[in-house]
């Protein structure tokens, strides 16, 4: 075998190892494991849950947290306006739970081009937690979630995120959402943060105070396009660590479009290659197809390539089939191979256009030059 065959099918073997690597991390961190009910800590915890209109999980997100296990802890419910359909649900929810300490802020604070991060704003300074947890209305809390979340509190913690685990989906489309955000994003999160590179995920936002005190509020976090990218660098520039909680909180997908999937991975495509531009660079070897084609690259016979080729998909996917299978994800693996087909495409187009469009928003993934203010 010469050398360049030698190489290419070295490579296809790492890149095949790690895969299957990160499918057992995955595996191991987002195991189902009995809820964490008892913390030696009464931190005070102020939950803010941003939102916008109302989807058919929003009253059962919104419900649980209401139910979380935790005593010494604040809601707070931010909405941009008054005629929002959503503000007579959180009303009729604070009435239902009387004994919590819960209200609703409305009204527009802008300090970004970011609508989620402006409707956020308006709760620092209204809160008092030692810990300030920003939730988005789609994730439903499991009882122990702040248990969960202090648990990855340490000297070295600035901020604990949980990316989302996705569940409930109806439809096809939906289930490759389902593969993108489990088997794909959210298995190399669980890594990232296995190796002590953990990344914010806006779904989930667990700040400690005096995180956002350098800040003076949510302004900085304007200073991306996407508050997690600029959440994720704040910390560590105060040398800090960004965790994630094991075993991800619920988001219930429900129904999807082609549309959806496409714009909203393309969007974050976008984001991610601005934000964390060599990151990204590196997702291009994520994908089977490049393990594949250099295992297929390394034989020298039509046959013995679709055997090698073949042999890399089968164990790629074996491992995420296997993961899934511990961890309760919903995809099967044909949503995954889906999923392999419009990543790279996303993947691609993340290098050619910053431009999109979010909650009838118009944005730009290259950074502000100046952050509105006020």
């Amino acid at each position: 075998m010469e050398l360049a065959q030698t190489v290419m099918l070295a490579n296809a073997v790492a890149l095949t190892v790690a895969h299957c690597g990160s499918a057992t991390i995955a595996a191991w961190r987002q195991r189902p494991r009995l809820p964490m009910l008892h913390l030696p800590t009464s931190a005070r915890v102020s939950i803010v849950r941003p939102l916008k209109g109302v989807e058919a999980s929003t009253e059962a997100c919104l419900t649980s947290t209401f139910k979380l296990a935790w005593k010494n802890l604040e809601i707070v419910f931010c909405v941009t306006s008054s005629d929002d359909p959503v503000v007579p649900l959180v009303r009729r929810l604070i009435g239902e739970f009387p004994d919590a300490k819960a209200r609703l802020l409305i009204g527009h604070h802008r300090i970004s081009d970011n609508p989620k991060l402006n409707n956020m704003a308006k709760a620092w300074g209204a809160v008092d937690g030692d810990w300030i947890v920003f939730v988005d209305a789609n994730v439903n809390l499991p009882a122990d979630a702040v248990q969960r979340i202090l648990a990855m509190d340490g000297p070295s913690v600035g901020l604990v995120s949980s990316p989302p685990r996705a569940v409930a989906p109806d439809g096809c489309e939906a289930s490759v959402e389902c593969a993108i955000l489990n088997s794909y994003q959210g298995r190399w999160q669980s890594v990232a943060d296995a190796i002590g590179y953990g990344f914010a995920q806006g779904k989930v936002l667990a700040f400690k105070r005096h995180v956002l005190e350098h800040t003076k509020g949510l302004t900085l976090l304007g200073h991306e396009p996407a508050e997690d990218a600029a959440a994720t660098k704040h910390v560590r520039a105060l040398g800090l660590q960004v965790r994630v909680v094991d075993r991800f909180f619920d988001q219930p997908v429900g129904k999807r479009s082609w549309r959806d999937i496409w714009q909203r991975q393309t969007r974050w495509a976008s984001l991610r290659r601005a934000t964390f531009p060599w990151q990204y660079a590196s997702e291009a070897v994520s994908f089977p197809w490049v393990a594949a084609a250099l295992a297929a690259m390394s034989t020298d016979t039509s046959n013995s390539a679709a055997l090698a080729a073949g042999a890399v998909v089968a164990v790629w996917y074996g491992a995420e089939a296997l993961c899934s299978a511990v961890t309760g994800w919903p995809e099967a693996t044909w949503h995954r191979v889906i999923r392999d087909v419009i990543m790279p495409a996303a993947w691609v187009r993340g290098w050619l256009y910053t431009n999109f469009e979010w909650h009838g928003h118009k944005m730009s993934a290259e950074r502000s030059s100046t952050i509105p203010v006020g």
